[in-house]
């Protein structure tokens, strides 16, 4: 668990995590720098399952990194300093993880807070939800990251932090879509995802859309590319404007089109579509149709952005 300037909300974590109906676990606190009393807060658990260390680097990644490399288990999972585990976490993830070496274990998430949530979170708690309830993360891995960072278990031989790239849990989940794991969600809530005004995601360079299209675009071009065929690009908003910057790194250069135009163009010839835009629903529907006639599918030929 990184941890810095957690005080308002560490120890409802870590009460949290005492309080799991699963008891053999071990906490690896990183303390990631706090000028506030997080270190002195964490320390003052008088838990021997509890570690609590400095952190030899900065930042998240080698916080991650420094926890592992002292971690004795056969699964691992993460928590973040600012959330709360429902007492059934623990043993439900790893029921599910334990089952298989190759399989990550994942849950529901709600997200909480003191003031009310935004309708822009409450619809990625929404989509994560779908994804977990559907098990289909794979076909949906480039629209945003499919699982929540600290809402997985699995065995430690599928766990690596040592790219040092951010955001560092969407690069992990594409580690493992890159081997082939399974995903596998039970249907009840397993993370409390708190949501405040400090949290790093809000306040971070390295977690905002620039840096997730970076991330993603060049695993595109790793793990989905495919160079004997044209490659369309569907939208006219930023998301397109920054793919095609991307994309422009690798020399790639998509035929752009929009909704409008599309069902003129040869799209089975096309084979590869980027769809940068999100209509409604129904919307959405008729658009998934018209490309399933073309002999185009979610997660094989197109993908959402």
């Amino acid at each position: 668990m990184p941890m810095k300037n957690a005080a308002p909300w560490l120890v409802q974590c870590i009460e949290s995590i005492i309080d799991q109906q699963f008891t053999e676990w071990q906490l690896i606190v990183v303390n990631d720098h706090s000028s506030d009393n997080s270190f002195e807060l964490a320390s003052s658990f008088r838990d021997k399952r509890i570690s609590v260390l400095q952190n030899s680097g900065t930042g998240i990644i080698d916080a991650l990194q420094l926890a592992f490399s002292k971690s004795a288990a056969d699964h691992i999972t993460r928590m973040d300093a600012d959330d709360i585990m429902p007492p059934h976490k623990l043993a439900t993830l790893y029921a599910i993880a334990s089952e298989n070496e190759k399989i990550i274990a994942t849950g529901l998430v709600q997200y909480f807070g003191a003031e009310p949530i935004s309708e822009g979170y409450l619809g990625y708690e929404k989509w994560l939800n779908t994804r977990a309830k559907h098990e289909d993360h794979w076909q949906w891995i480039y629209r945003e990251c499919v699982i929540a960072s600290a809402n997985w278990m699995t065995h430690r031989s599928n766990v690596s932090f040592d790219h040092a790239v951010y955001p560092e849990d969407y690069d992990l989940v594409f580690d493992w879509y890159e081997k082939g794991l399974n995903v596998k969600a039970t249907n009840s809530v397993t993370h409390f995802w708190r949501e405040h005004q400090s949290r790093t995601s809000r306040n971070s360079d390295q977690y905002q859309q620039k840096a997730f299209f970076s991330l993603k675009l060049k695993r595109f071009v790793h793990l989905d590319f495919d160079a004997k065929k044209s490659i369309i690009l569907l939208g006219n908003n930023q998301k397109v404007d920054l793919t095609l910057k991307v994309l422009a790194e690798f020399g790639i250069v998509p035929t752009v089109l929009t909704e409008r135009n599309l069902g003129s163009h040869d799209t089975e010839k096309a084979s590869q579509i980027l769809i940068g835009v999100w209509p409604n629903s129904a919307q959405r529907l008729e658009l998934e149709r018209f490309l399933n006639q073309k002999k185009a599918f979610l997660g094989e030929n197109f993908w959402y952005l």
